[in-house]
């Protein structure tokens, strides 16, 4: 095997496993919504249905995403580099990428606190 096929092997797993850390956490989301849902507020359960939805949907789809580009413009942007790892870096960029979104959604969730005495 030569070295740019062990480099994109290697950033493909390292994103399959960031990857399936964060398909763990909504996993667990979702597990821990479908069990504490109340029974008199509709609205709440609809709303926590929606984000569960959004989640899956930024996370199923970005990293997917990030190799698809990475394998349309790879190629492009530099025709010496293999296509394999330009995928694989697309995929790498799409999982870390999940990472700045978990950041902006933890830093808008500690801006929506209020307390209230």
């Amino acid at each position: 095997m030569d070295s740019s096929r062990k480099g994109a092997v290697g950033l493909a797993v390292v994103a399959l496993i960031i990857w399936a850390v964060f398909v763990a956490w909504w996993a667990e989301a979702a597990y821990s919504a479908a069990h504490h849902l109340s029974a008199t507020d509709w609205q709440g359960n609809h709303r926590t249905k929606v984000h569960l939805l959004l989640r899956a949907f930024v996370i199923g789809g970005l990293p997917p995403l990030g190799a698809a580009l990475g394998w349309v413009w790879g190629p492009l942007a530099a025709p010496s580099r293999p296509a394999a790892l330009a995928t694989a870096l697309g995929f790498l960029s799409g999982t870390l990428g999940l990472g700045v979104c978990a950041l902006v959604e933890f830093g808008i969730a500690l801006s929506s606190i209020e307390f209230v005495f």
